[in-house]
């Protein structure tokens, strides 16, 4: 599977900064949009607004959580397919286990540093492009 393009779904502005730069250092050419509203993510998704390759998804936000926003996703024909890593500080093995059989492709822990991220994108991205990701917890 070539990823062109990611969407992460995550209310902290930080997180979305971090994803850009370890992105960029990485130098991986792939397309990023990232979003705090998890409601209009939805909606831009449902329209076809936005059409990601992939989605990094963080558990909790405010108005909807990324339980939630992966069983809405996951129950819409058009948008099922579209593998999801939920990636969140918790690392608790009930939201692991929950993520996965809501049909995450992976649960991901975040990454303490710039470095620690860059490596874990290249890390997934490389196992996306041989398809090898499918119900993998890390």
């Amino acid at each position: 599977m070539l990823i062109k393009s990611l969407l992460l779904v995550d209310d902290d502005e930080d997180d979305h900064e971090l994803f850009k730069l370890a992105l960029l250092e990485y130098e991986y050419p792939v397309a990023f949009e990232g979003t705090g509203d998890v409601v209009q993510a939805l909606k831009r998704l449902d329209d076809s607004t936005i059409t990601p390759d992939l989605i990094f998804l963080d558990i909790n936000m405010p108005a909807l959580n990324g339980f939630e926003f992966l069983r809405q996703l996951k129950g819409k024909k058009h948008l099922k397919d579209i593998p999801v890593i939920m990636y969140s500080t918790s690392d608790s093995q009930f939201d692991k286990h929950k993520a996965i059989e809501a049909g995450a492709a992976a649960y991901l822990h975040k990454p303490s540093t710039l470095r620690e991220l860059g490596r874990l994108l290249r890390h997934v991205l490389n196992a996306l492009q041989g398809d090898t990701m499918g119900g993998t917890i890390f």
